[in-house]
Formats: structure tokens, C-alpha cells, sequence
């Protein structure tokens, strides 16, 4: 990763993920690609001194990532009587030549307004870092009511256990506040099978469960025993489809939640990435879990995409 010119001169590829690799004895130009998500630490305590020693300077391209570090550097180059060796631009992807205005849009209909006015116009979006908005404006409840009111239909969400993962239930009553919550983990699957099954049986839920890979056969089982459970197949596609449909919940304050910490910190935590189309994918970072999401995701698009009885089809 790495060419050598014949004056001796070096042109240098590297990672930022392992800051601490990137001391060198001193650089004269620097490129800092995707600098938002770059850690500030890495900027400040590493590449920073090794542009000191030559004097040399740096380059950040990058697409906003809510109003971090980069944001502050910045506003420097938007100051030019206090910081005058700092300058800055901003160009909307409407600026780009390569992308017609019209793919822009389709873009735009499938995607959170917040991530598209991050991602194609450029702009640092206060919430932006957070793929779901309002989560802390949606904590309304103060606990779960754990009851069945006649009155009320409700509707669950059943995310299964992958391994290192929790399997986790969520029921929603038809205004759409949590009233009961359940995650286990390392159990046994009939013990599994039969606590969902008590659950969905005593809020007589209209249910929506994980059926992928080993999920199949336990929706099959819950259906015999006589709960009203629809297999939810995950893709990239309906991944994308039920988490865009939360996040609508959740921008309109629809959702209702009482104080639960790891459904809050998976609903905070919970990011996205961009492909080479422009679709974007969702997923929990690195060494976290989204159960709690997806959860909580298929109960409200049980409540929000009522098609009982019927074929359930994206």
C-alpha cells in the first residue's frame, strides 16, 4: 500500500481504524478520507504532531456524521479572520455531475430524511449520528403494564436467538405503547417456545416472528400450537422495509416506551451503512446486539401493516 518515487519521495495508504499505527516520524501532506468517522483522538493526539515536524498540511473529505469533531474543524474554515490557514467548503451531491438529479430523488423516497440531508446534501444534522430520531421523546411510560385489556387488540414482535444473540418478544396494544417486553437467552428452545407461546397467548397477539434459518421450524410450532404468528423472512430488502417503517413510527412520536436500558441503548446504538447504490442497510456496531430492534420493529409493523387474516408479503 505504499509507492516509492525515485527522488525517494512516498505516497502512503493506511488505515486509521488502529490509530496508533499511524505515528510516523512526519508527513507533508495528508488526505483524510471519510474524516467524520475518523476517531478524533486520531486526528488530535497522532496525525496532528506529525505535520508539525514538516510544517506540512491536510486535506479532510468527508460526509457529515452529525456535529462531531469535524463539524468544529469545520466552522474553523468558515472563520477565516480567527483561523486563516483553515478553509472549507460544502458541496451537495446535486453538485455532482455524475449523478443525474433524478437518481438523487429515487434515492431520496427510500430513504430517512435526516440520512439523506447527511448524506446527499451535506448538512450536520444534530441527530444524524442516530439512525432512529425521538427515541428519548418516545420514553413516555413508566413501566410496563404486563396486562391484557379486552378492549384493546394487540400485536407482537418475536426476534429468535442467533448463538451469542438474545431471543427477545415485544407486544404493543393497539396505540402502539410497549406493555410487555421478554428477552431470554441460552435457554433451551422448547422453554423458549413455550414462554413465547404463554406470551402471545395471554395478549391473544397478532404476531410477527423471525422465521429465518432456524426460525422456521419454531414458527411452524408456535402456528400448531395455536398462536397467530406470520414468518418474517430477513433480507437486505425487508430489513430495510421494517426498519425504515420503526423509524416512521418513531419521527412521528407514534411508539410509546417505558424506561427498558437495552432496548433504549440498541434503539440509540443502532447504525447504518451505504452500499454502492445507495441503498442503505442496518445493523448493530460492533460487538452490540439489535434484537431488542428488531423486535420491537416486527411488532409495529404487525400493528402498522395489519393484514390478518391473509398472505403476508412485502
Amino acid at each position: 500500500m505504499t509507492i516509492e518515487f525515485s527522488n525517494r519521495s512516498l505516497v502512503s495508504f493506511r488505515s486509521a481504524e488502529k490509530y496508533d499505527n499511524l505515528r510516523a516520524e512526519g508527513i507533508n501532506r495528508l488526505v483524510i478520507d471519510e474524516a467524520a468517522r475518523v476517531e478524533k483522538e486520531a486526528w488530535q493526539s497522532v496525525l496532528r504532531p506529525a505535520l508539525s515536524d514538516t510544517k506540512g498540511d491536510a486535506m479532510f473529505i468527508t460526509t457529515p456524521k452529525g456535529r462531531n469533531w469535524f463539524y468544529s474543524l469545520w466552522l474553523m474554515g468558515q472563520k477565516p479572520e480567527e483561523f486563516p490557514v483553515y478553509k472549507s467548503w460544502r458541496f451537495p451531491s446535486y453538485d455532482n455531475p455524475l449523478i443525474t438529479p433524478q437518481e438523487i430523488e429515487q434515492v431520496r423516497a427510500t430513504m430517512p430524511e435526516n440520512i439523506f440531508r447527511q448524506e446527499f446534501l451535506a448538512e450536520f444534522i444534530d441527530e444524524a449520528g442516530e439512525v432512529i430520531p425521538n427515541v428519548d421523546a418516545c420514553v413516555v411510560l413508566p413501566a410496563l403494564e404486563k396486562e391484557r385489556k379486552k378492549e384493546k387488540q394487540y400485536y407482537a414482535g418475536i426476534d429468535l436467538a442467533r448463538v451469542q444473540d438474545f431471543t427477545v418478544v415485544c407486544v404493543l396494544d393497539s396505540e402502539y405503547r410497549l406493555v410487555d417486553f421478554l428477552r431470554l437467552r441460552l435457554i433451551n428452545w422448547d422453554i423458549q417456545k413455550n414462554e413465547i407461546e404463554a406470551m402471545l397467548k395471554k395478549y391473544d397477539a397478532l404476531s410477527d416472528c423471525d422465521s429465518t434459518g432456524v426460525g422456521d421450524p419454531i414458527v411452524e410450532s408456535l402456528v400448531m400450537s395455536g398462536v397467530s404468528v406470520r414468518g418474517f423472512v430477513f433480507s437486505a430488502t425487508s430489513k430495510r422495509a421494517l426498519i425504515q417503517n420503526l423509524i416512521f413510527g418513531f419521527s412521528n412520536k407514534q411508539i410509546k416506551l417505558p424506561p427498558i436500558p437495552e432496548l433504549i441503548s440498541e434503539l440509540k446504538a443502532l447504525t447504518y451503512k451505504q452500499g454502492p447504490s445507495g441503498q442503505l442497510s442496518y445493523e448493530a456496531p460492533a460487538g452490540m446486539h439489535d434484537d431488542c430492534v428488531m423486535a420491537l420493529a416486527l411488532a409495529y409493523w404487525s400493528a402498522t401493516r395489519e393484514r390478518w387474516p391473509g398472505i403476508f408479503a412485502l
